[in-house]
């Protein structure tokens, strides 16, 4: 699954002002649909491809998206640098 980064603050819906919240917490995935957005939808767009709110009806189909939380953990990977005999 790929996460996109968003393009400006997730917006609070119950009050309808922008969160203060740092936007590396949220990130945009895609839903699998490919239409024009409706405003207050996300779609993805871009060379390098972002996330960005929708504030009006757009008539140009994108990518639409979901914003979800993430929390960021550390993996750690093995590598075989040499065998020992």
């Amino acid at each position: 699954m790929k996460y996109y980064p968003l393009t400006e603050y997730y917006p609070l819906y119950s009050t309808g002002k922008i969160s203060a919240m740092m936007p590396g917490n949220y990130k945009a995935i895609i839903t699998g649909e490919f239409r024009p957005p409706k405003k207050g939808e996300w779609y993805i767009s871009g060379a390098i491809p972002e996330a960005y709110y929708v504030r009006n009806d757009l008539s140009t189909a994108f990518y639409i998206a979901k914003i979800v939380e993430i929390k960021i953990t550390k993996t750690v990977k093995y590598e075989i640098i040499r065998t020992l005999e």
